[in-house]
């Protein structure tokens, strides 16, 4: 059989069974849940001597493998003009600016005025639950790059991102190899660490499992 499938930052070219061949220039992690709504900011007060500029909202904490929501500048304070017989009222004070917020795993925290940059999870593929077989299968040439930007995110999982139970653990994610070998090649994760589950080819554990004849 042949197979294509087109997928964020790249393509699977048509191939021999059993051949997974995938170039990406981005990784295509799973999308991160939408962060919560930043909260308004408070309205300035005002009076004959003074006007205090509002506080800047809160951004919004972002969700699994997003950038945190950015902080709010505070108001400008205002100030009272005067009138053709006496001198006006003394400058307000500037709002406070508004927390920013924190990112979901993978992706990077808000900053005051910028949102934090999203994650790059899986270049091949994303597993967030559920069990997914592999067997003679190859993974070449996959990506898994984070955005970039004043708080960037991470990059894991150049070919395959397996969400561990500590972060999901209602999810149950595995991904089975059958009747090796599992061919990576040439994989590669902005954030990899040196480590069987946190390469650049894996982030997450693999089972291997032989068939019973």
């Amino acid at each position: 059989w042949r197979w294509r499938h087109r997928h964020f930052g790249g393509f699977w070219p048509l191939g021999r069974p059993g051949q997974h061949r995938q170039r990406h220039l981005w990784g295509g992690g799973g999308f991160g849940g939408f962060g919560n709504a930043g909260n308004g900011g408070n309205g300035g007060n005002a009076t004959p001597e003074m006007a205090n500029g509002g506080n800047g909202g809160n951004g919004g904490n972002g969700g699994f493998g997003g950038g945190g929501g950015a902080g709010g500048f505070g108001g400008a304070g205002g100030s009272v003009g005067s009138d053709g017989s006496s001198n006006g009222g003394e400058t307000g004070t500037s709002g406070e600016p508004g927390t920013p917020g924190l990112a979901g795993f993978g992706g990077g925290d808000g900053t005051l005025g910028y949102g934090g940059s999203g994650g790059g999870l899986g270049g091949a593929i994303f597993v967030r639950s559920g069990k997914v077989m592999l067997s003679q299968v190859q993974f070449e040439g996959n990506r898994a790059i984070a955005g970039s930007g004043p708080s960037p995110g991470l990059g894991k999982g150049g070919a395959i991102f397996i969400t561990p139970r500590q972060l999901q653990p209602d999810a149950a994610a595995k991904v089975v190899v059958r009747d090796e070998p599992l061919a990576l090649i040439d994989n590669w994760a902005t954030d990899a660490a040196d480590r069987p589950t946190d390469s650049h080819d894996v982030y997450g554990a693999l089972r291997f499992e032989r068939r019973a004849f």
